[in-house]
């Protein structure tokens, strides 16, 4: 399989929806352009920025409500159209296995980050992803966001895409890489 690989220059988060770990500006207008259209769509890892149309997990309650009431003044939530938001933790998500066509995430880069910013323990990455691979179906997508490119992925995925993220001069690079679930 033919792997994709490109630079996106973004722009820094500003004004309303500046947070820590906040995604860089035009970056996920950008993965909806080629992911947008697997349904059903899980983002992990969320916080305030849910994106609609997904189902939004993150461990902090008060971060998804920061997000509700950011749509909300923008006009842009309705309970009725998107799918729900979840409190749980990566470690073990509360979906059936092989729910999701598309799973978005973009955790923490590493224990110290996971603290100063967000006050919440270390994630384990390993673990996490074999639960982000177990509630993605056969044929489905994984997109992670990361300071640097992965490479102890779970057994049955084959990357698809790497796209280098820059936000702009003397800013560091991160990586967003995708896979692809076998098992057709």
């Amino acid at each position: 399989m033919r792997v994709t690989s490109s630079l996106w220059l973004c722009r820094r988060p500003i004004g309303g929806n500046l947070y820590p770990g906040s995604y860089p500006k035009g970056f996920v207008p950008r993965v909806l352009s080629i992911y947008g259209g697997l349904k059903p769509a899980l983002h992990l890892c969320s916080g305030p920025a849910i994106i609609k149309g997904f189902t939004n997990l993150d461990i902090n309650r008060q971060a998804l409500e920061r997000g509700l009431d950011i749509a909300a003044r923008h006009n842009i939530y309705d309970a009725n159209l998107w799918p729900p938001l979840v409190q749980a933790t990566m470690h073990q998500l509360p979906f059936p296995n092989e729910t999701f066509a598309f799973t978005l995430w973009d955790p923490p880069y590493g224990r110290d980050y996971a603290q100063r910013l967000y006050k919440l323990r270390h994630l384990r990455l390993t673990r996490a992803f074999e639960e982000v691979r177990r509630v993605t179906r056969a044929g489905g997508h994984i997109g992670l966001l990361y300071q640097y490119p992965v490479q102890n992925v779970p057994t049955g995925l084959q990357t698809v895409a790497i796209y280098g993220i820059l936000c702009g001069p003397q800013k560091h690079l991160r990586v967003f890489t995708v896979w692809q679930k076998g098992g057709l």
